[in-house]
């Protein structure tokens, strides 16, 4: 949402994401977003943001963007030397015009592939080819995924363009619905053994010198 770079849709204005009746993919992802760090924190799990609605940011062009948001959560990272993972919300608009949610890990970082599996296994639905690596990119990296010194995902949680998705991913029951899961999926996560189920932490590899 503070991308200051023009609408690439031709539409005027800043770069919001995808648009459409009843659709702004800024307001949805935010919505989201908040009910992921209230439910995270119900349950106990610390939470970062990488952009804060109530305090937002100048708005900038977008890779300063991404570098402000990779750098939030590596001074976290450096800081507490935690157990972290890196969760990236959004919606989409996939011509293909299928359900349901799709999650996407960075292809020089194939050890969040256990991650993208738990996030997808506790999806409200998963779509067609529903974990890809980003180099099926429109532009072949997800630098966000890239940048950070955590394992991550990255969550395309609903398609505008299906008439089911489009319709209920403003709602407030949506909404709480793809919230638990996306916390479930974590939770599930966290609870698998670190370094053998699961990748050590990074800050941890770093530790013991690997």
């Amino acid at each position: 949402c503070t991308s200051g770079e023009k609408n690439p849709f031709g539409v005027g204005g800043t770069d919001r994401g995808f648009n459409g009746p009843g659709y702004d993919e800024c307001k949805v992802n935010t919505q989201l977003g908040l009910a992921v760090e209230k439910e995270a924190k119900e349950r106990g799990l610390y939470v970062v943001k990488t952009w804060d609605p109530q305090n937002m940011p100048p708005a900038v062009p977008k890779q300063q963007d991404l570098d402000r948001r990779n750098a939030t959560v590596n001074r976290d990272v450096a800081k507490y030397c935690d157990d972290s993972i890196y969760v990236s919300i959004h919606h989409n608009s996939d011509k293909a015009g299928t359900s349901g949610q799709r999650a996407y890990f960075a292809a020089t970082k194939p050890d969040s592939m256990k991650l993208v599996e738990s996030m997808q296994a506790t999806a409200w639905r998963r779509r067609e080819g529903d974990i890809q690596p980003d180099t099926k990119t429109q532009n072949k990296l997800l630098q966000g995924l890239r940048g950070v010194n955590s394992v991550g995902v990255l969550l395309e949680v609903a398609n505008v363009k299906n008439s089911y998705d489009a319709a209920n991913m403003d709602t407030a029951a949506f909404r709480s619905n793809v919230a638990r899961r996306i916390v479930d999926g974590a939770i599930n996560y966290f609870n698998l053994k670190e370094g053998k189920e699961r990748p050590l932490s990074y800050c941890h590899r770093q530790k013991l010198g690997g």
